[in-house]
């Protein structure tokens, strides 16, 4: 836990310019000064000080942000806000919720949470959870996401000479949500030669709980991972999902191998040998708030893309923002989340894309949700199946 000096001194860097505020979601929905960056530094220095007591107005206020981070790309004093945010939270010890803190406890053990995905599929609960009051009906699609889970010891090995070894980590929601996804990540890494390990032992990535206030879980986890990680002979561990990543190179350290986004660590691959079908005529790219920080560029995105005969990629505007997903925030402030997806949803119709495609796992669940909630027919997928797709087959079965 950050110590409330350094925490100020972190704070003190926030000359209140302002330039963060149009670039902030929260600001520009509300109108604010205490939906904004510079306001919350200013209701943190307040705390710390004295000068502010705990209130729930403060609360609600630090609890609101979505933790994208666009301001700090903003911010010319490189003030590290997100730093400042979680550390505030950490000292609040946000949220408080007792059922907010039961979904970390359960994503904190991901045999539970598939117990739970298996339970909520077996009764049927997921279909019934669009005639469910939309709070509810929410959180039973968060519970179960997808139709089937990850496989148990997913693995894969390349038919030809073995170019590297690569671990790939599945996570918690996503292991239920992204099932497709890490089989189709497993199939191209072995049709480019790698030899993909799964282990068992693997945990959350700790994201949820980091942004939650509560640290020490988090590195709990991340100490869990580690040692699933560790002495397996890897190259790198690759993470579909970029809020994961973006939490994991952060807590990578003794044995373990770096800690790669899938889609950088592809882009960076030796792709000889392998020739690739049509694809999709046109593809919507969405590029999550995450991206940034796991280490994933537009132009990584794109020259993969462009790998794909017929592709013609259109990059929805930054401009747009966070599309309101940021975690588990979707479900804890469904208003606000879907305020800030219309703008996406709108954009991606109006591209004409048959397919959008994100990197990120709570993205790809808030944007399918609310095209489905439109009528439109438009695939939600991650870059890697398209890329799977079309230079190594559609899967057998997909979930």
């Amino acid at each position: 836990m950050e110590s409330s000096l350094r925490l100020l001194d972190e704070a003190d860097r926030c000359v209140k310019c302002g330039l963060c505020l149009p670039v902030c979601p929260t600001y520009r929905l509300a109108r604010l000064e205490a939906e904004s960056p510079r306001g919350r530094i200013a209701l943190i220095q307040g705390l710390l000080q004295g000068g502010l007591a705990r209130a729930p107005t403060l609360e609600r206020h630090l609890d609101s942000c979505l933790g994208c981070r666009a301001c700090e790309a903003a911010c010319p004093s490189g003030v590290r806000y997100g730093s400042l945010i979680d550390g505030a939270r950490t000292r609040l010890r946000l949220p408080r919720a007792v059922g907010r803190r039961a979904l970390l406890a359960l994503v904190s053990r991901p045999r539970w949470f598939a117990t739970a995905s298996m339970l909520a599929r077996g009764l049927g609960l997921r279909r019934l959870a669009g005639r469910l009051p939309v709070r509810l009906g929410r959180w039973l699609r968060f519970v179960a996401p997808a139709a089937a889970p990850t496989p148990s010891g997913l693995a894969a090995r390349p038919a030809g000479r073995e170019r590297g070894r690569v671990g790939l980590f599945l996570g918690c929601v996503a292991r239920e949500a992204d099932a497709a996804v890490h089989r189709s990540a497993a199939r191209l890494l072995a049709g480019l030669g790698y030899a993909v390990v799964c282990p068992d032992a693997q945990a959350c990535c700790g994201a949820m709980h980091l942004h939650a206030g509560l640290p020490e879980r988090a590195e709990r986890l991340a100490a869990a991972n580690r040692q699933a990680f560790s002495d397996l002979g890897l190259d790198a561990v690759v993470v579909s999902a970029t809020g994961c990543a973006t939490v994991m190179r952060g807590q990578a350290g003794g044995r373990v191998p770096p800690v790669v986004d899938l889609l950088s660590f592809l882009a960076r691959a030796d792709w000889s040998g392998l020739t690739a079908r049509p694809g999709p005529t046109r593809v919507a790219v969405h590029l999550p708030c995450s991206a940034r920080d796991a280490g994933l560029t537009v132009e990584d995105l794109a020259g993969l893309l462009g790998r794909i005969p017929g592709v013609e990629a259109v990059l929805l505007d930054p401009v747009l923002g966070c599309c309101g997903a940021a975690g588990t925030y979707l479900l804890h402030h469904p208003e606000t989340a879907d305020a800030l997806r219309e703008g996406v949803l709108e954009a991606i119709a109006a591209s004409g894309a048959q397919v959008v495609v994100t990197a990120n796992t709570g993205c790809a669940m808030h944007l399918r949700a609310g095209l489905a909630g439109r009528g439109l027919a438009i695939r939600v997928a991650h870059p890697v199946e398209l890329l799977a797709e079309a230079f190594v087959g559609a899967p057998s079965s997909v979930p």
